[in-house]
């Protein structure tokens, strides 16, 4: 009986396919970790033209205050059926905004939104205050407005 041994021509054909799948396992972990999960929202839209957006007219005041430097203001009301499109910016003393807050409150009591547009040049303590008074007069939404 003749023992066959394999000539040294031969080769192995087969494919090692170990070390590649290894690596496509580390690819998709580090993929799959990498993602960015981003949480879809919807965003409504009105109809801009036509008798709906007509027959819809926005009655709402805000309050926009202008905080200029320590000392004083500017105030102007927006919105509203009979708003032209111009508001009329008022000076007021901080020591005089608490009476003025109470008076606009008194004429305009649906009014709940004010947002405050601070300068550069504002100091941090003024703009607090004028948010405090807001706060004390019941304004409820009180935006501040970026640099």
């Amino acid at each position: 009986m003749k023992i066959k041994r394999r000539s040294q021509k031969e080769e192995k054909t087969d494919l090692d396919l170990m070390p590649v799948i290894s690596i496509m396992a580390v690819c998709i972990c580090f993929l799959l970790l990498a993602t960015v999960f981003v949480k879809n929202g919807a965003l409504s839209s009105k109809q801009a033209l036509g008798s709906e957006f007509e027959s819809k007219a926005d009655t709402s005041l805000s309050l926009w205050i202008y905080v200029e430097n320590a000392r004083a203001v500017d105030v102007a009301i927006h919105g509203g059926v009979a708003a032209t499109g111009k508001t009329e910016r008022r000076k007021i003393s901080l020591a005089n905004l608490k009476a003025f807050l109470s008076d606009v409150r008194s004429q305009h009591s649906q009014m709940t939104t004010a947002l405050l547009f601070p300068s550069e040049a504002a100091p941090l303590a003024s703009v607090v205050r004028v948010m405090d008074l807001l706060k004390q007069n019941e304004f409820k939404d009180v935006g501040v407005a970026p640099l």
